[in-house]
């Protein structure tokens, strides 16, 4: 079986970030690495966020800065990646897109502790580079301009030291002298041998000098400090000949270096229930003011301290001080823009960008530390002490109290993520097979919550009025395409206008239009003037009320700036009449008969139209002309689309900067097609399913530069047909029983919709458009570690457990290793109620379960362990407890004792099989305690998990593959006669008997199963096959064979089989646990098969990765990728120019269009 892998939610935890003016509009942006692999770019401005562009890079970026090079007015983006290269990137505005300046290769690619990457600081004068990696090797490159002005970099420069490992890195303000860079290192050299094996590490900050006259790199000077340390905070510079040295951090420790002057030192103020715990610096920013500096560090509790100090002009600091300044989430990295935006990127939590509203010089509760100067004399032993890194014995550590809130950070914007995911599951429609919720178990500690989602597009309601009937639509008027002045709301024998102002839209009867009948069109002409359309007549509203009377019935009508196209019923003869508003009058240019019944009419909505769109009962849809031309008359066909049914509506609208025509059929789906204004030619048509009714049709409007108008299809149920990051998508509204919609332009929000409902008139606005997945959030008071859910049981349980926890008074605060707070919830089958239904003993942790059924009696057995830590493996108790489930609780029934913590259960025919350590046992449940019946022995690893199909057995071992078991009735044995090679698996699901789909701890996802050989002889009770046990060293005879792999650059937490829209065939749904989610969609026959393999073929050498990363070595960085397409690479195609298209499509003998149309069917129709 190959399948294709598609990004359903793009991974969301933010691993780097900077600040920089990256389109040289003097604008503050912000770059963003999504969990290593995504790189977008937002603009910043007063009152919103804008994203600009987003570029999948497929690599892994591990460091990102940014670096202005000369006077220029921008700024550049330096990424260091496993490609094994430093990669300068430039942004292009008029593109829109990310252009490679420079990519210069240094090493292998892939992470490896030699190969920098790892850490990439730049001077802040924009002269030089550095790129280190872990260990041993370091590189700077010298920036400089050529005489065309072109950027150049130079060859490396190698600083490379054996035996040494790297901590941190920072570049030093040093002016206009040679630039300067800074690292914390361990020297691991053999002399140091016998102190490492003590604990004892000697780190040392060491000073690399660019020697821009020599064009070579100087190791200046190491110094050994404390062996905590782990952070670099460089000063900048406030006058040009004085250099302020650095910030290095360590435990409870801030101190202050720069050569040649006296060490000063203060101690990192704790909180009130932290006074146990050592302190760490983890983040900073640094901002450069007139008045001084601006620095603040967090520590690793979240808390933000603020360090004061006074220069003086030889260098030496004064005064220095910590004073307290907020509280916020602990974060992975925080970053300051020139106007005060601090960006704060978290790993597990939602990513936020704050503006500084308060310096917090009167408020904070500070703490000076006593400065010390200190001469470093080294000791007999080699060993030399550093007393400013240590706290006085005999004081107490100093306690602040944190603020209630938030004080002098106003949060602007908040960047959800959805990591860390630790498990997923789905709730069936009724088929069984469609899944029509997804719920996330996300989260760590007090922010868990499981996530109950659905496909659908977020609304945020503004605004609700009540109409006095049910309405038949809504839509907009205006004179500009700027702003909109009136909603008009159509019924059956009357008409309806709403004025929009500033703040508010409310009925009037202001306008001149008749109001008593129904309309079949309002519009309003450049000059204000109405135009209304009834059945029989075309009413202009100028100063004299002017009439145009037409032989007929008006069955539709369309009104765009000067412009009114009706379709005109005269029995069984349909005419187009095509009129245009000019000198205050309404002037007929041209009709055309010999139509099918006319359902609909449309005019491209531009200030300068030219075709408008005639669809017909017979499925057709002419496009006409509406100019006259030397050769052509107004009204001359274009082009024809024929569908194959009856077509309700008919619209223009803007996708991805392309026109399309979209159209709403009676079967209840939506059709739509590219349609090139210049040529006149109609790309290949998609359809969408709506429902069963016919479909009507709704333009929405965006913010995009480009003009972009997505569409609505509803039939009471809405589908959004729209762009995401290129991407077009179809997304159902969260909104029921539509009967109108269409997106208007006000200024007290931004691109509002109006929507009817019956007899309801709501003002909506998308809350946000790049998700295709919204619902609710029901928090957990710790982290969800283990999902027990079965077939035959509704309910679903959740263990929760989080480790360093204890109780205080009711609340969980921070504690000592194989400190365990532990807890169950329960969730019915809809996911509409979660509730807690007991928590454990203090020190307890809930490791796994299971349910059982037994004569209609459902238990619950939990895998138990006490005071359980991992580093080493010790415990003082384990067991496994059983719980009888009732209606409305569980109910303890009693506790069986285990040598070892189980780490896995399944039900196998009544009875509950367990992991141990590395063995298997059987129990069944008894009167008093679990009884014992079976037990498999000798297994390589640890059982993480067991899985149960068809009566066969699967062993997942933590680094020994899966082993293949079945259970002999008659003995009373387990038989083990296949198993894998080693894996280090995480996740795994039973796809049959004999084989699986998993992932391992190195984002590799891979299926696996045993040939049919093996499997019919398994399914064979006398087969000679089996063995009596595995042994350690041979393992099985028999060896699964891998059938598919493929890197996915993230963990894969969770795997669910289900169809995610009613009638589409199974696929793979795969959470990630930095919050991303994807699919693998298993291909048909070897046309799809062919398909997919030629043009991922075609796009490896076509998109070139922006950091020069191959596409296929990265697929394959752990296992050479086999039988599974990468759709995220194949949807690039769509982004190739025409020329690039045409010659793909050419290779492949195929048009474009085709290969478009079935990239948009297999998300839109398989997945979304």
């Amino acid at each position: 079986m190959s399948y294709v892998s598609l990004t359903l939610e793009e991974n969301s935890t933010v691993t780097s970030s900077c600040f920089g003016d990256f389109s040289g509009t003097n604008s503050i942006e912000l770059v963003l690495i999504r969990a290593q692999t995504l790189l977008q770019i937002y603009r910043i401005s007063e009152d919103s966020i804008e994203l600009l562009t987003q570029t999948p890079t497929f690599s892994l970026i591990r460091a990102i800065s940014t670096i202005k090079i000369g006077n220029e007015g921008k700024d550049y983006i330096l990424l260091g990646s496993d490609s094994g290269s430093v990669c300068l990137l430039s942004y292009d505005a008029h593109t829109n897109s990310l252009k490679t300046i420079h990519n210069e290769i240094f090493g292998k690619s892939g992470i490896r502790r030699v190969v920098p990457g790892q850490y990439i600081v730049a001077d802040p004068s924009g002269r030089a580079v550095m790129v280190s990696a872990i260990e041993k090797q370091k590189f700077v490159y010298v920036m400089n301009r050529n005489s065309n002005g072109e950027v150049t970099i130079s060859s490396p420069l190698e600083a490379n030291k054996s035996n040494s490992i790297c901590f941190d890195l920072a570049a030093l303000d040093v002016g206009f002298d040679n630039p300067m860079f800074a690292a914390i290192e361990v020297d691991y050299n053999e002399q140091y041998l016998p102190h490492i094996k003590d604990r004892i590490v000697k780190k040392f900050i060491v000073l690399y000098e660019m020697d821009l006259g020599l064009n070579h790199v100087v190791r200046k000077s190491a110094e050994p400090i404390n062996e905590t340390a782990n952070h670099i905070i460089p000063i900048p510079t406030l006058k040009e000949d004085v250099h302020l040295g650095m910030f290095i951090c360590s435990e409870n420790r801030i101190s202050w270096y720069n050569p040649g002057h006296p060490i000063q030192s203060i101690e990192i103020p704790k909180m009130d229930e932290e006074t146990t715990q050592s302190t760490l610096i983890v983040s900073h920013v640094v901002l450069r003011m007139k008045t001084g500096h601006f620095i603040l560090v967090q520590s690793e509790y979240g808390d933000l301290f603020r360090i004061h100090f006074q220069t003086e002009d030889n260098g030496d600091i004064t005064d220095l001080k910590l004073t307290y300044f907020d509280t916020i989430q602990s974060t992975l990295g925080m970053i300051i823009s020139k106007k005060g935006h601090i960006f704060t990127a978290s790993e597990f939590n939602d990513s936020h960008l704050y503006q500084i509203t308060s310096l917090g010089d009167e408020e904070s509760e500070e703490h000076e530390g006593t400065q010390q100067e200190v001469e470093m004399k080294e000791e007999t032993n080699g060993m030399v002490q550093i007393p400013f890194f240590d706290a006085k014995k005999d004081q107490t550590p100093l306690k602040i109290t944190r603020y209630d809130s938030v004080r002098h950070l106003d949060e602007i914007s908040n960047f959800k993520s959805n990591a860390p995911i630790t498990g997923m599951s789905v709730c069936y429609g009724d088929d069984k097979k469609t899944a029509n919720k997804y719920i996330l178990y996300t989260g760590r500690g007090p922010s868990s919550c499981v996530q109950v989602l659905k496909h659908q597009m977020k609304t945020l309601e503004v605004a609700e009025i009540t109409l006095p009937a049910i309405a038949m639509g809504v839509y907009p008027l205006q004179r500009s395409k700027d702003v909109s002045e009136y909603l008009v709301v159509p019924f059956a024998n009357a008409t309806s206008i709403l004025k929009i102002s500033e703040d508010e839209v409310k009925e009037t009867d202001e306008t001149p239009v008749i109001l008593s009948s129904y309309s079949v069109r309002i519009g309003m002409m450049p000059d204000g003037t109405f135009v209304q359309v009834l059945k029989e007549k075309i009413v202009v509203y100028t100063s004299k009320i002017k009439e145009v009377s037409v032989v007929g019935d008006i069955v539709c009508a369309a009104i765009v700036e000067s412009f009114v196209v009706v379709g005109v019923s005269k029995g069984d003869d349909n005419v187009i009449m095509l009129f245009k508003y000019e000198d205050g009058g309404l002037h007929e240019i041209e009709s055309k008969g010999s139509f099918g019944k006319i359902r609909s009419v449309t005019i491209e909505n531009k200030e300068v139209p030219k075709f408008c769109a005639v669809a017909c009962e017979d499925g057709g849809i002419r496009i006409l002309t509406l100019f006259n031309t030397e050769t052509t008359k107004a009204l001359t066909r274009v082009s024809v689309i024929s569908l194959e049914s009856a077509i309700n509506d008919v619209k223009f609208g803007v996708l991805n900067s392309k026109q399309i025509i979209v159209a709403g059929l009676d079967d209840g789906k939506l059709a739509w097609c590219f349609f090139d204004s210049n040529s006149g030619e109609i790309e290949e048509t998609n359809f969408e399913f709506v429902g069963v009714q016919n479909v009507n049709l709704g333009r929405v409007y965006t913010t995009s530069e480009s003009g972009e108008e997505w569409m609505v299809g509803y039939n009471g149920n809405g589908i959004l047909l729209s762009t995401s990051n290129g991407q077009i998508k179809s997304t159902p509204l969260d909104q029921p029983n539509i009967y109108g919609v269409e997106g208007f332009k006000a200024s007290f929000v931004d691109n509002p919709i109006a929507l009817v409902s019956g007899n309801i008139l709501k003002i909506l606005v998308f809350e946000n458009t790049t998700s295709s997945l919204s619902g609710v959030k029901v928090p957990l008071c710790m982290t969800p570690r283990k999902i027990v859910e079965s077939e035959t049981v509704e309910d679903t349980f959740v263990l929760c457990a989080d480790n360093f926890s204890k109780y205080a008074n009711d609340e969980i605060i921070r504690g000592d290793d194989g400190e365990w707070v532990s807890s169950i919830y329960r969730m019915d089958k809809e996911a509409t109620k979660i509730e807690l239904v007991t928590k454990f003993p203090q020190n307890v942790y809930a490791l796994c379960g299971t349910l059982l059924t037994v004569s209609d009696s459902i238990y619950l057995v939990v895998g138990l362990a006490e005071k359980y830590t991992s580093r080493p493996i010790k415990f003082t108790n384990s067991s496994i407890a059983v719980y009888k489930v009732n209606v409305d609780n569980i109910q303890y029934l009693y506790t069986t004792q285990t040598e070892y913590p189980v780490r896995s259960m399944a039900v196998y025919g009544g009875r509950v099989l367990c992991g141990i350590n590395r063995q298997l046992r059987m129990y069944e449940i008894g009167k008093k305690q679990l009884l014992r019946k079976a037990e498999l022995r000798q297994l390589a690893s640890e059982i993480s998990d067991i899985h149960v199909i068809n009566n066969k057995i699967q062993l997942v071992g933590i680094s020994d593959g899966i082993s293949f078991v079945r259970f002999n009735q008659t003995k009373q044995e387990f038989d083990i006669y296949a198993d894998t090679l080693p894996r280090w698996t995480v996740k795994s699901v039973a796809l049959t008997p004999t084989s699986y789909i998993g992932s391992d701890k190195f984002g590799q996802i891979f299926v696996e199963g045993l040939d049919k050989e093996t499997e019919e002889n398994a399914s064979n009770i006398f087969s000679s096959i089996l063995s009596g046990e595995k042994t350690i060293y041979n393992g099985a005879k028999y060896k699964a064979v891998s059938l598919n792999e493929f890197y996915l650059g993230d963990i894969a937490t969770g795997f669910v089989n289900c169809c995610v829209r009613i009638g589409a065939p199974q696929i793979f749904i795969v959470s990630h646990l930095l919050g991303g989610i994807s699919a693998l969609i298993p291909l048909n026959g070897f046309g799809e098969i062919e398909f997919f393999e030629q043009l991922e073929m075609h796009m490896r050498v076509r998109h070139q990765n922006v950091n020069g990363r191959d596409h296929i070595a990265y697929r394959s960085s752990v296992v050479p990728v086999k039988g599974i397409f990468d759709g995220d690479l194949c949807e690039l195609f769509e982004k190739l120019t025409e020329e690039e298209k045409k010659e793909i499509a050419g290779e492949m003998e195929r048009e474009v269009g085709e290969i478009v149309k079935k990239l948009h069917d297999l998300r839109n129709m398989r997945a979304f």
